[in-house]
């Protein structure tokens, strides 16, 4: 069986202060395959982006000749969002946001979600050592987060990646694009 090669992609926030037609651009003319997204480059509150505008955001990638492979960094804005905090209703609104995501992702034609967010992931400090194992998660993770994906209204076909963990995954086809 003969392997299919590697596709790279390339984060956009490494391109700077570039309008998103211009990284597209630049990401093809480098020779990559497609862009990994940072969603705090797209708006103040990217979750929030009209359908028409995502449209128009996966039609220019695709005019560049590549792709939303996905999106990371996923928690930088808007402020406030954490899936450790120890603020049940902080995990709630960051749960809802994360849900949010999985339709932008899906909308601008990504496969995955990878949670590069350090900050908003670590436990709170004086409670480092605090086990939260419940529901079967791992520590340090909120089970509330870990069922994310699970059950709820996201799209088919979205991974989401943890470099600690993949805590979410739907059994769907390997990510091309």
């Amino acid at each position: 069986m003969r392997q299919a090669a590697p596709r790279i992609g390339l984060c956009n926030e490494v391109l700077g202060n570039r309008t998103f037609a211009e990284q597209c651009d630049i990401a093809a003319r480098l020779g990559y395959d497609g862009l990994e997204v940072a969603p705090f480059t797209l708006a103040a509150e990217p979750h929030r982006l009209p359908v028409a505008d995502r449209r128009v955001l996966r039609q220019t990638a695709a005019d560049a000749g590549i792709a939303v492979t996905g999106l990371h960094w996923l928690l930088q804005t808007p402020a406030g969002l954490s899936i450790t905090s120890r603020d049940r209703a902080q995990r709630e609104r960051t749960k809802d946001f994360m849900r949010d995501l999985c339709n932008l992702c899906a909308d601008l034609g990504g496969k995955a979600l990878v949670h590069g967010s350090a900050a908003n992931r670590l436990l709170e400090p004086g409670f480092e050592n605090e086990n939260r194992r419940v529901d079967g998660a791992h520590p340090g993770h909120d089970p509330a987060s870990c069922r994310l994906v699970d059950g709820g209204n996201v799209p088919a076909g979205v991974l989401f990646f943890n470099f600690f963990k993949i805590f979410f995954h739907y059994d769907i086809s390997p990510i091309t694009f």
